[in-house]
């Protein structure tokens, strides 16, 4: 009940994201980020990503990694290619819709300095 009083008394407040303005092809970009181990007691590393579509987020995700990774690198590694997989769909399903995106599409890594 809480709930839906809440959202009836809210209906009015939202979040409100424009894209940038832009004459040219349209622009994704991509974060990931992974914890290596991060689990203490069955060693599973965590992956993160968010992608960007002119720069509103569509797509994000966390979650354990399916296996147990052996580095930091491998963990990475890792969640690089989830992020790359939504990233194919995203794209496939743009060109579906004759939407042009600028290539290449940029994935930036964050690496913890507690590493170096």
């Amino acid at each position: 009940m809480q709930v839906i009083k809440y959202a009836i008394d809210t209906k009015n407040k939202g979040l409100k994201l424009r894209p940038e303005d832009t004459d040219h092809k349209w622009k994704i970009k991509a974060y990931s980020d992974a914890d290596f181990a991060g689990d203490k007691e069955t060693r599973i590393s965590f992956t993160g990503y968010v992608i960007y579509f002119m720069n509103v987020p569509i797509c994000w995700r966390s979650r354990g990694q399916k296996g147990v990774t052996l580095s930091t690198t491998e963990a990475e590694y890792v969640a690089c290619s989830e992020v790359v997989k939504e990233l194919l769909f995203i794209v496939y399903l743009l060109r579906i819709m004759k939407i042009e995106v600028e290539l290449p599409i940029q994935v930036m890594l964050t690496i913890s300095e507690r590493y170096f």
